[in-house]
């Protein structure tokens, strides 16, 4: 299975911000799967390194970013159009999402 995330995230976390709520995002159909996936890779990365980085395809110097994804539970979020200037085009970008609505699938 091949998961392809939008390189939407910013450089620097969002000031503030609540915890990642899987059931405000569209397609609410969604919602186990991503839940499966989310706690998958946050126990994929809160384990040891290795495989960590060999299963996402990370160099060693991209270590740091497991510990990001083991606290993703945690993490603030902000909307994209607040996180990143290259973000500032309406829509996520799904053919099925309607003009102007900025949220993610």
């Amino acid at each position: 299975m091949l998961i392809l995330l939008p390189p939407s995230e910013g450089k620097t976390p969002p000031p503030r911000g609540r915890p990642l709520d899987l059931g405000t995002l569209s397609h609410p159909e969604l919602g186990p799967t991503r839940e499966r996936v989310l706690a998958a890779l946050v126990e994929l990365c809160a384990g040891p390194p290795e495989p960590a980085l060999e299963a996402l395809g990370l160099s060693p110097g991209q270590a740091g970013e497991l510990g990001l994804n083991a606290g993703l539970m945690q993490a603030r979020t902000a909307p994209a159009a607040r996180s990143t200037p290259a973000s500032s085009t309406s829509g996520c970008g799904c053919v099925s999402c309607p003009s102007g609505r900025a949220t993610a699938c």
